[in-house]
């Protein structure tokens, strides 16, 4: 079997590309390729992401030299790596590097996000000569959606298209769609502002006091990130009263994420997030046949929520477009359930975890024969 070194972090912090890493590693490429793994996380909160410290330095060092070891002991292949969209970038590179000029292993760079263009042209002149160098080493980029191929445009010899996948998949047979008087608003990701948590917060007050829609709850999962937001959020609600309808559950992961999907009427994922790709979370929304508001113009989430089809899209940092697809859809119960259930379909169509990766599987073994 062809030899394949992965390069990537696991959880914690658990977000999108940690919980894709796990997944991949998880999955049944065991079955088709020798696989190794290097594991260069750094398991503090999201807010160390793209920066650079004394612990970050440290923690590079520790993999260069685990990285020459594998590739020099177990002579890969290929060697597949995530790479990021910030200053971090610059250990992917050298990464590169390394593998170019010391080993014969075909290169896979996988971006799991929208923002690395933007980076580039807002970088300095040398790590835009970084990025030119290392990215002409690599055999074959992955991309998250058609809409990003333009992405590698000028660098890439090789671009893919994989849409992500995932594993949940929860018994809808448990979901009500009967119409009911309560409805259920469910939020889940990490709570950090450019993911819409404000908006949406502002959004529950435009529906509830001004349109006065109060026979709602609505739940945010997931973990505060920063504890300036987290005041904003809680003063937010104390001034506009709406403590019985907000509710905070923390994380939710295994059987009580499954819960809380099914019980979620209307998911709602306002982000903003720059770095956004092509959301788990969404997903996994869809595959508990929730119908989904999300945003326009971000990463490839329009190539995933369909709007009027699986759910509706608002222009981003618009709470005032938010309430009014929230007003929609409480009003709207047969649409509801329809955008719900045709959101099922397609998740089992085109999203699920065996799908993503016998699509990774075949672009692993051309690159190898390639």
């Amino acid at each position: 079997m062809k030899k394949i070194l992965i390069i990537s972090t696991l959880p914690p912090p658990f977000h999108g590309v940690t919980i894709y890493n796990e997944m991949l590693l998880d999955s049944k490429i065991h079955n088709f390729f020798d696989i190794y793994h290097l594991d260069i996380s750094d398991h503090r909160n999201l807010d160390n992401l793209g920066k650079i410290d004394l612990n970050n330095v440290l923690l590079s060092i520790k993999n260069f030299i685990s990285l020459f070891y594998l590739i020099i002991k177990k002579k890969p292949d290929l060697v597949y790596l995530v790479i990021s969209q910030s200053l971090a970038y610059l250990r992917d590179g050298a990464f590169i590097l390394v593998i170019h000029y010391f080993s014969g292993a075909k290169i896979i760079a996988h971006l799991h996000g929208s923002y690395f263009k933007k980076y580039y042209s807002k970088s300095n002149w040398f790590i835009k000569k970084i990025i030119d160098l290392t990215l002409s080493k690599v055999d074959t980029t992955i991309v998250l959606g058609n809409c990003l191929k333009y992405i590698f445009n000028g660098w890439a010899r090789n671009c893919e298209v994989v849409p992500n996948g995932t594993d949940f998949n929860p018994d809808i047979s448990k979901k009500s769609f009967v119409k009911k008087k309560n409805i259920i608003i469910g939020f889940l990701s990490n709570l950090i502002e450019s993911k819409g948590v404000l908006d949406l917060l502002e959004a529950a007050d435009i529906t509830i006091n001004k349109y006065k829609y109060k026979d709602i709850k609505i739940k945010f999962a997931g973990s505060w990130q920063d504890e300036k937001v987290k005041n904003k959020c809680l003063e937010f609600i104390r001034i506009n009263k709406l403590d019985n309808y907000i509710e905070f559950t923390g994380l939710v992961i295994g059987k009580d994420k499954e819960k809380f999907l099914i019980e979620t009427d209307i998911f709602v994922f306002p982000t903003w997030y720059k770095y956004e790709g092509h959301p788990i979370v969404i997903l996994e929304a869809m595959a508990a046949a929730c119908p989904v508001i999300s945003s326009k113009d971000v990463g490839a989430i329009f190539e995933t929520v369909i709007d009027g089809e699986t759910g509706i899209l608002v222009e981003k940092k618009n709470p005032k477009e938010i309430a009014g697809a929230i007003i929609y859809l409480i009003k709207h119960h047969d649409e509801r359930v329809r955008m719900g259930l045709a959101g099922r379909k397609r998740f089992e169509e085109n999203y699920t975890l065996e799908k993503n990766i016998n699509n990774m599987i075949k672009i692993f073994d051309e690159v190898c024969h390639g």
